[in-house]
């Protein structure tokens, strides 16, 4: 009879901490994952103005433009020149930054084109993304992609690209 009121009492017992141990609120049950890097990322970029995108992969091209003009392309962006920005040959460089705003980056920085003839620059906008009722624009930005500038910019929502006209080298961003 002993044996059946332990057995009983090891079982009630057994049960208790099995039932205890069902809650949620224990205080070493894991706790949510933290939000990812890109996420972070995101955030930052719709508080800033800039668009939030899926991240752009890193490339870069090089080539020499003179007084006749030429092109660039980079990932799903354009850069032109036209005849009569620059006065000599330069050897420029458009790098697309890997990143979730999607920009782009020019060397030589500070390079200052002839007035009358403003290089225009195409920034892809395709994966990202702005808050409802906001117009895709270029920004001007510093290198920890703060807006120093918005570019007038014309959208072209079936290239999913935004147009506008740079003065100088720096880094271009999207931004609305």
């Amino acid at each position: 009879m002993k044996i059946a009121n332990k057995t009983a009492g090891a079982a009630a017992t057994l049960l208790l901490v099995m039932v205890l141990g069902c809650g949620t609120d224990l205080p070493n049950a894991p706790s949510p994952p933290a939000p990812t890097v890109a996420f972070k990322a995101a955030a930052v970029s719709q508080a800033s103005g800039l668009a939030v995108c899926n991240r752009q992969r890193y490339a870069t091209v090089s080539s020499r433009i003179g007084p006749n003009g030429g092109k660039l392309k980079v990932g799903g962006h354009e850069f032109e020149v036209p005849r009569g920005a620059l006065s000599s040959p330069v050897m420029i460089t458009m790098t697309a930054v890997a990143d979730n705003v999607h920009s782009v980056r020019f060397a030589p920085e500070g390079l200052v084109f002839n007035a009358g003839s403003l290089p225009s620059l195409k920034l892809d906008y395709d994966g990202c993304r702005i808050p409802h009722g906001a117009k895709w624009r270029i920004a001007y930005v510093t290198e920890s992609l703060q807006i120093l500038d918005l570019l007038g910019s014309v959208d072209d929502p079936l290239n999913t690209d935004v147009d506008g006209h740079i003065k100088h080298f720096s880094r271009y961003a999207v931004a609305f």
